[in-house]
């Protein structure tokens, strides 16, 4: 191990190696020790070795949870994630974690539950505390899958010194400032929601002075990016930069909702929903004492819906090939074969905005007439459920293009939701193209 960590880092300044499970003796040369399924005590490992990065959360099915149940006990632990896929409700959550991030990643030391006490037996506290130079910090990780509103933590903060602002960071993102009191300890309220956490602050680092965070907005309306300046010593006067490939940006948005927080809204020109793919939005915060970063992946309802962008030999964000002989407009179009023994189908993923109005459109040709041959919108629940929001062109002519269209309204909580072309035809080809996805307005 270590004279695999010695070439690979004459290779790559930055490399490094993971293991199945974590060791205290390949510490010195593993960068990821990989747990399995949310481990039930990763808080024992954690709290002896809390430089060591540990992966946990859906790989293996060792506990009985729910991927968002899992999720949330990684969250608790202040582990990194380990993830499949795109999941809407377990977004959130890593959205929070990285909200958190600044305050309980190394070199915060991990306490486990020392020094917090929690009022309600059903509800779960970690606390983290952060002494680096001029930055004094304690953060504590909340677990409240009871929704108990009554609950109180009590919070040992002498490291801090004096307590000079505290925030309650919640899952949807909301950020709420409570107040700071005297003494070593301090009892702070816990959120109702399932996960939450508490940011108590005695001072910053002039270079810790803002850390922000970027998302899409995820409801109707507008297509929107949003960037949080956390700044709970005081407002640095940063400004914000955002970069993505292709677009600029306009501020429609500058507030401070509660002290310490300041909340930017961008719209993208050309306007999101027009993006050819999935991008990632960089959001940099400069002031005169420092410089910090965070982005997000920000993505349209719908890519590639016109087949028109390839990818050596395959259609993006479809994985399969274009069919450049037969199309409705452009160059290419999409085509389902069916030989009469298995359904053919295929699918791309859709982040739609939960309980939003959508109109689907897309162009279908069929070589037999009335066959069974459609464009669906499915939305998935937690584990195997899932819902038929729309559908389109389950039946028409044979050998001629037809438009087809309806109007649906998106599920209210999804875990997921993609676009599927289906030919049930029994035998024969089908083809598509011109697809679109349009919010109402």
């Amino acid at each position: 191990m270590e004279r695999m960590l010695r070439d690979g880092r004459k290779l790559n300044p930055d490399y490094s190696s993971a293991i199945e499970g974590c060791s205290a003796a390949l510490r010195p040369y593993v960068g990821f020790h990989l747990m399995s399924g949310a481990t039930q005590q990763p808080e024992v490992f954690r709290y002896t070795l809390p430089d060591v990065l540990l992966v946990d959360g859906f790989s293996n099915h060792t506990w009985k949870w729910s991927h968002p149940e899992k999720a949330r006990r990684v969250f608790l632990a202040g582990e990194r994630f380990d993830l499949h896929g795109y999941h809407a409700q377990i977004k959130p959550i890593v959205q929070l974690r990285e909200r958190l991030r600044a305050f309980t990643d190394w070199p915060a030391r991990f306490m486990d539950t020392v020094g917090v006490t929690v009022s309600a037996p059903e509800v779960q506290a970690r606390r983290s505390v952060l002494s680096d130079g001029e930055t004094r910090v304690v953060t504590v990780t909340f677990l409240n899958e009871a929704g108990r509103t009554d609950a109180t933590a009590t919070v040992d903060v002498s490291e801090l010194g004096a307590v000079t602002a505290v925030h309650r960071f919640r899952l949807d993102g909301a950020i709420e400032s409570l107040p700071a009191g005297g003494g070593s300890r301090l009892t702070v309220p816990v959120a109702p929601d399932a996960i939450s956490a508490v940011v108590l602050t005695g001072r910053l680092a002039p270079s810790r002075a803002a850390t922000p965070t970027v998302r899409q907005v995820m409801a109707p309306g507008p297509d929107l990016v949003e960037v949080t300046l956390f700044q709970p010593a005081g407002d640095p006067r940063a400004t914000v930069a955002l970069a993505a490939a292709g677009a600029t940006w306009q501020v429609v948005g500058d507030e401070t909702p509660t002290p310490g927080v300041r909340r930017l809204r961008y719209r993208p020109e050309p306007a999101l929903a027009t993006w050819d793919d999935w991008r990632r939005v960089t959001a940099t915060a400069t002031w005169s004492g420092g410089i910090a970063s965070a982005w997000c992946c920000a993505a349209p309802p719908l890519v590639n819906g016109d087949f028109e962008t390839v990818d050596g030999r395959w259609l993006r964000h479809w994985a399969v090939e274009p069919d450049l002989a037969e199309k409705h407009s452009g160059r290419a179009s999409l085509r389902l074969d069916n030989d009469g023994k298995a359904m053919g189908h295929v699918s791309a993923l859709t982040p739609l905005k939960p309980n939003t109005r959508y109109r689907m459109t897309g162009w279908i040709k069929r070589h037999t007439t009335g066959s069974h041959v459609s464009i669906a919108m499915i939305e998935y629940e937690e584990g195997s459920k899932f819902q038929v929001s729309a559908e389109l062109g389950a039946r028409g002519k044979q050998d001629e293009w037809e438009r087809f269209e309806t109007e649906f309204t998106s599920h209210a909580a999804p875990r997921s939701s993609a676009i599927y072309l289906y030919n049930r035809s029994g035998q024969g080809s089908a083809w598509y193209d011109d697809l679109a996805l349009v919010e109402m307005r």
